[in-house]
């Protein structure tokens, strides 16, 4: 275990991996998979092209949150190893030089994703510089976002970021993915009022982005509810450290199961965690349903400042409703350089949500 972290720090500083449940509730530290799978997302935090983003509370809470990476589309036809362009349904607001992230949804390989970089848009195509290094089938809900590349972003007290929920209609949603040149900066108020980023639960009236829970059956996601009553499980299958997948919803006997969190994916020159970054599960409000399970977190950044009470990433599943089940936790990678002020808490601290502190 200590030769897996060690091989990286050469190359990219601190691998943090603390006492947070993964996939299952178990602590997978097999991250070499994760980073080969990255190689060309990480390390990168964009030109900045998109400009300054500033989120405050109002109006922009978590009933009515402020939505990102509402540029998306899905593929129409199969993709080959090779391949260096990709057939979709629209290629509105996709323009030359924007960077894509290609995801594949649901199926045997769920979570399998690659990064480009456009180079052509005509018609229903997409062309990109570097050919893919493997292939995707359109049946699997591939879907294809604009990656949002930032110079600073600042998310105030009570103000909420994330994306358009998940379409099991057309695989898109439920993918938020940015870079920042600059600085991130998720501020809490005190009082409860945090900053977020968040696909996920966290907050009573914001409804997670990832795989919809199901009414009277099972609930979208590669492991949605296994049997009516029974929650979305999204832990062990496919199962691969090198996916990145969103929470499977949870089923119900009657009412309807919890949302999945969805995939959280920041390259952040800075960050200043003080508020939360979140892609927790649903719990159902009412029935005999089974709740959501987390999604995925994946981080880095060269600088990560924090308070003295630590900043939340949070992937937790979401609780059962009357004879329904829990989902189950999600995964989060963090990769960071240097930190400050933070002290974190001992795991028995960790009861009531899941926190996972770097230091």
């Amino acid at each position: 275990m200590m030769s897996k972290k060690s091989s990286l720090l050469g190359r990219i500083g601190i691998l943090c991996v603390l006492s947070f449940p993964l996939w299952g509730g178990a602590v997978n530290f097999n991250t070499n998979s994760m980073w080969r799978a990255a190689s060309d997302f990480l390390g990168l935090y964009g030109d900045g092209s998109d400009g300054a983003l500033t989120i405050n509370g109002v109006p922009n809470g978590p009933a009515n949150p402020y939505q990102i990476n509402t540029t998306s589309t899905y593929l129409t036809a199969d993709a080959a190893v090779n391949a260096t362009s990709v057939t979709v349904s629209s290629t509105a607001g996709f323009a030359v030089g924007q960077e894509i992230l290609i995801i594949q949804m649901v199926g045997a390989d769920a979570g399998k994703y690659q990064f480009r970089t456009l180079t052509g848009v005509s018609g229903s195509v997409l062309s990109f510089s570097g050919g893919l290094s493997s292939a995707f089938a359109s049946t699997n809900k591939v879907q294809v976002v604009r990656v949002m590349k930032y110079s600073n972003v600042t998310i105030n007290s009570g103000g909420f970021l994330t994306v358009p929920s998940y379409s099991s209609a057309t695989g898109t949603g439920g993918v938020l993915v940015m870079k920042v040149s600059g600085t991130l900066t998720i501020n809490n108020g005190g009082g409860g009022l945090e900053g977020h980023v968040s696909v996920g639960g966290g907050y009573g009236t914001f409804v997670p982005r990832g795989f919809a829970g199901g009414a009277a059956a099972n609930g979208d996601g590669p492991l949605g509810g296994l049997a009516a009553s029974n929650s979305g499980g999204g832990s062990n299958s496919p199962g691969s450290s090198d996916r990145l997948i969103m929470g499977s919803g949870g089923g119900s006997s009657a009412a309807t199961g919890g949302r999945g969190g969805g995939v959280i994916l920041i390259n952040a020159n800075a960050l200043v965690l003080n508020g939360g970054i979140r892609a927790d599960g649903q719990t159902p409000s009412a029935g005999n349903a089974g709740g959501g399970a987390g999604g995925a977190v994946f981080l880095q950044t060269n600088s990560l400042t924090t308070s003295a009470t630590c900043g939340q990433i949070s992937s937790v599943k979401g609780n059962q409703a009357g004879t329904g089940t829990t989902g189950a936790d999600g995964r989060i990678f963090v990769n960071y350089k240097d930190t400050l002020g933070c002290t974190p808490a001992t795991p028995s601290n960790n009861t009531t949500y899941q926190k996972f502190y770097l230091k």
